[in-house]
């Protein structure tokens, strides 16, 4: 079996989540060895960041000048040129890892595609019109052709069922697998260069969208600050947000007078997000919709102390294996559980969390439909020859 992989879409460093489980599953894909040959199809921008994964030579990259930061032109390629590559490269089964670009029917070649979520429509406001009608048309497109569609959690799956019209055993729910890596950073060096000390500080992995609901942890610190509970950290530290000037956070920080407790990382690479989880005295994570939700699990696998919220799958993804809060944006429940709830929490289950999104394990799963997709094709075929 030829499988093509569409990565004509990846941008460099950009997408996030996605690019991270696309970069885990092909190293599951490697591990495993199944009897497939691969063919990933990727722009020249990100090609050297697709080396950089260090995927084995199993994969045949196929470069195309594709720039995908201009959506109407990358658009317009894979309409026109989509079917003549899977043709050329003789592509059985056709996996896209998110349906970023609309896909139509090909000719004797099978589809699969990934769903991660549906932000758009229940943030609109993160979209101009242009990108709303395009996610809108390339969502009902994918579930229209594709043969198979892949949700990364059973809240994706109902999701796209309420909102689509699209059978249910279409849609198959694979979690994404979680990898972590084997070795941290130096806390050491971390700790002097953050002025921060192990189990002194609260961690979280977020971004200024309003869903992240980051504001309600800045509220929270304000309360800490003002009541001085015993034996609970009073400062946080804060990843993946860039630039903060000018921002409603920004203002909230300076007005509650919170610059020297609360400190912004930025981009931190893997080995530094997995020494800083280790060594924070718990893990908050206040989002309020998430089509997975990695960073809480990612904790939970550590050991760490985990609260959260019920929001999207994030429940579902832990396993409720973290400490839950009810109201999001109620910063004294948050502070509640942390003070009653952190110091009796306990890691049993965070072994089963590991097997269950181990990426060899996942991307077996994926192998799985792929070959029940073409062994299907083949049975439906030979029933129509006799």
């Amino acid at each position: 079996m030829r499988v093509g992989i569409n990565l004509l879409w990846l941008k460099p460093k950009a997408i996030g989540g996605v690019e991270i489980f696309v970069k885990n599953l092909l190293r599951g894909f490697d591990e495993l060895s199944p009897d497939m040959e691969f063919v990933v199809f990727v722009n020249r921008t990100a090609l050297d960041y697709v080396k950089s994964w260090r995927i084995s030579d199993r994969y045949q990259l196929v470069v195309k000048d594709v720039d995908p930061f201009n959506v109407f032109r990358a658009l317009v390629y894979q309409r026109l040129h989509m079917k003549k590559l899977c043709t050329k490269y003789r592509i059985d089964l056709l996996f896209h890892p998110t349906p970023i670009y609309p896909i139509g029917r090909i000719r004797n070649v099978k589809q699969v595609v990934t769903i991660h979520d549906l932000q758009f429509l229940h943030y609109p406001q993160y979209a101009t019109k242009l990108q709303k009608l395009k996610y809108l048309y390339s969502w009902k497109k994918c579930l229209q052709h594709a043969d198979k569609v892949i949700a990364i959690s059973n809240f994706t799956k109902q999701d796209i069922l309420n909102n689509f019209h699209v059978k249910e055993d279409k849609i198959t729910v694979i979690h994404n697998p979680v990898v972590l890596p084997e070795t941290p950073a130096d806390f050491s060096e971390i700790s002097k260069r953050l002025g921060v000390e192990k189990k002194e500080y609260f961690y979280t992995i977020s971004s200024l969208l309003p869903h992240k609901n980051t504001e309600a942890l800045i509220q929270l610190m304000r309360l800490i600050e003002q009541e001085k509970p015993p034996a609970v950290p009073n400062k946080l530290i804060i990843s993946g947000i860039g630039k903060l000037q000018g921002t409603r956070i920004e203002r909230m920080i300076n007005e509650f007078g919170l610059s020297d407790r609360i400190i912004f990382t930025g981009f931190v690479s893997d080995e530094e997000k997995r020494a800083l989880l280790e060594n924070c005295y718990c893990f908050l994570f206040p989002s309020l919709f998430e089509g997975f939700g990695m960073p809480p699990v990612e904790a939970l696998m550590l050991n760490v102390p985990v609260v959260t919220t019920k929001a999207g799958a994030i429940e579902e993804t832990t396993m409720g294996l973290a400490i839950y809060v009810d109201n999001p944006t109620d910063e004294r429940e948050w502070l509640e559980k942390i003070v009653h709830e952190v110091p009796r929490f306990s890691a049993a289950g965070a072994n089963h969390l590991k097997d269950k999104y181990d990426f060899k394990n996942v991307s077996e799963r994926y192998v799985s439909e792929f070959y029940e997709l073409i062994s299907l094709d083949k049975g439906t075929h030979q029933q129509k020859e006799g």
